[in-house]
């Protein structure tokens, strides 16, 4: 019967290698899999103690296996504790202070067996009791070894409780895998209770407690790999993705930043993990001297860089689970400053006229619609014609010409309020849009115009505009009914601005 343990034992650490070295194997492509590879291991170890702790002819080393069974069983179920939580959450890392205090316990113990003798912490007294079928022995446990028990079983308790819970929100197609795996945790937790207590009548039940982490490692590296390609083909373009990719806890907490994020944010923190990404881009902003600008199309962050500014798209996307609640949130930042300076040359060159730097025709039709709103009026439509244009351009040439242009849309700019809209309608014609705004302003801003044209000397004399303006009070009187009024008062001024022979002399 000895004989027949000592080659079930031998059979069980064989398979456990092979597991191993396909764990191994298969790491490269599952980094997921390090805590079942570090189980399977303590695995092979517990085999290798057990079967070092029958058949050691000295009864000290018995002893010392005996208990040394105690710190590898307590580190294997912390090592498929950490596993469970990677499984069922893929994108969560362990710190290394949490990963020191996990194993603190299973690392005390260890200790304290080699140190026994001088304060008996963890057995007070160890002898044989027997040898054959099985070798059995009689100790006088001491507190530490209660606690190392303890908190073995809430490790294997915890991942447990972790497995149910995911298995009530997992796809179905996971669920029989779950179900095995629970199943090889209640086997595993039964036999070694039942040793723990001695109703095992004679037979080791030691070597049978070996299948259940066993039935993990099979499940977690053959059928493991095949079920969560797509979990793998997400985790491959989550670290390849060109932009800045951030995972966050429902409470805005980032748990995973792919390596473009750590580039981008590492003037920043060096770690971004653990920490809250709403203080990410408040620090971010403050020392890279940017803005926040939220829009249709999703926030816009602008960061002033040595070169020039940079824009940023941020999107942010919910992560719910299979049951369709929230649990957390998926934030992609992509640099789009180079679309964004092509967007505003095309913007430009299609909503502002190239010589004067005024807005074009074709804005200021988008624009008065957007203000004939009720909050705007009274709104002001005022019409201008550039008077002499030709006889300047016949006279002095065409950049002459332009000049008078350049030096009339500046009085008219200058003379206007913030508010107003400034249009060069083309050639000689200009609009000027004012919202908010009676007679009395609008009859000021062309007293404004009119004296600052007087002031001005050049060559070919001063500027000299003739201006019409006209109120639009409500909704009932449509747009192109105010800009005709407007337009009208301005010819009219215009003939008795030429009737009575206002026109200035060329020099």
């Amino acid at each position: 019967m000895t004989q027949t343990f000592l080659i079930i034992g031998v059979l069980i650490t064989a398979l456990l290698a092979a597991m191993f070295a396909g764990a191994v194997k298969t790491f490269r492509g599952m980094p997921h899999l390090v805590p079942m590879l570090f189980a399977l291991g303590l695995a092979i170890i517990q085999t290798g103690v057990y079967i070092v702790f029958q058949y050691a002819p000295e009864p000290h080393l018995s002893i010392l296996c005996y208990f040394l069974l105690l710190p590898v069983k307590s580190s294997l179920l912390v090592a498929l504790l950490i596993f469970a939580v990677k499984y069922t959450s893929p994108f969560y890392k362990f710190s290394a202070r949490l990963l020191v205090l996990l194993f603190v316990v299973p690392g005390l113990t260890a200790a304290l067996l080699f140190t026994n003798e001088n304060h008996g912490l963890l057995y007070e007294s160890a002898l044989v009791l027997r040898y054959v079928p099985v070798k059995e022995i009689a100790a006088r446990k001491s507190l530490w070894y209660y606690v190392n028990f303890i908190y073995m079983y809430l490790a294997a308790s915890a991942a447990v409780y972790i497995y149910v819970c995911h298995y009530n929100a997992a796809l179905i197609v996971y669920k029989f895998k779950l179900r095995v795996i629970m199943l090889a945790y209640g086997l595993y937790l039964v036999l070694d209770l039942l040793q723990f207590f001695d109703i095992h009548n004679g037979f080791d039940i030691a070597v049978l407690d070996m299948f259940a982490p066993l039935a993990l490692g099979y499940w977690a590296v053959v059928i493991y790999r095949g079920s969560n390609l797509l979990m793998l083909a997400r985790n491959t373009v989550f670290e390849k993705i060109s932009c800045v990719a951030l995972i966050l806890e429902h409470d805005g907490t980032i748990i995973d930043a792919n390596p473009c994020a750590q580039k981008t944010f590492a003037t920043v923190w060096e770690n971004l993990v653990g920490r809250y990404y709403s203080a990410l881009i408040k620090d971010w902003l403050a020392r890279c001297n940017g803005t926040l600008e939220h829009t249709d199309s999703g926030a816009i962050i602008t960061i002033t860089g040595e070169d020039g500014p940079l824009y940023y798209q941020v999107n942010e996307s919910e992560i719910s689970n299979h049951n369709g609640m929230k649990i957390g949130n998926f934030v992609e930042i992509r640099d789009i400053t180079a679309q964004r300076m092509l967007y505003l040359e095309m913007f430009h060159a299609a909503n502002y006229d190239q010589l004067t730097g005024l807005y074009n025709r074709r804005y200021y039709d988008l624009i008065c619609e957007k203000y004939d709103l009720p909050k705007y009026y009274p709104l002001a439509f005022i019409s201008g014609d550039l008077n002499y244009l030709k006889r300047t351009n016949d006279t002095f040439g065409h950049m002459y010409g332009d000049r008078l242009l350049m030096k009339i849309s500046g009085i008219l700019t200058k003379a206007a309020p913030e508010r107003a809209i400034i249009c060069r309608a083309g050639g000689d014609e200009f609009f000027v849009l004012i919202p908010n705004c009676g007679e009395d302003e609008a009859a000021e801003y062309l007293r404004q115009v009119s004296a600052l044209c007087a002031q001005s000397a050049e060559p070919f004399g001063a500027p000299d505009i003739s201006m019409g303006f006209h109120i639009k009070r409500d909704a009932r009187e449509k747009i192109h009914e105010a800009m005709l009024n407007a337009d009208l008062i301005m010819y009219e001024n215009k003939r008795k601005h030429k009737a009575a022979g206002n026109y200035y002399k060329l020099e």
